[in-house]
């Protein structure tokens, strides 16, 4: 199980200004991505949802987990614009 500490833990806000405006341009492209793939954020650990008026938390690897999830959506689209490459 992953050790995070909870001072680690820091509001998603925060992280797209430090690091996740690498991956989002804007709020509204990452609640986009977060709404597409919430599941395999949180059972990783790397997104807290929040409930009410608390806000979403992330942990220190959610770069890593975004960077992985971009990774294999290119990946998945790249093949499918192979095949389609060669069907025509």
């Amino acid at each position: 199980m992953d050790q995070t500490k909870l001072s680690e833990i820091k509001p998603v806000v925060s992280w797209l200004k430090d690091e996740g405006c690498v991956f989002f341009a804007t709020q509204s492209s990452w609640e986009w991505f977060k709404r597409r793939n919430a599941v395999e954020l949180a059972e990783s650990g790397a997104l807290i949802l929040g409930k009410g008026r608390a806000s979403d938390k992330v942990t220190p690897h959610i770069s890593q987990v975004v960077l992985s999830i971009l990774k294999r959506n290119s990946i998945e689209s790249a093949k499918r614009l192979e095949q389609k490459a060669f069907q025509e």
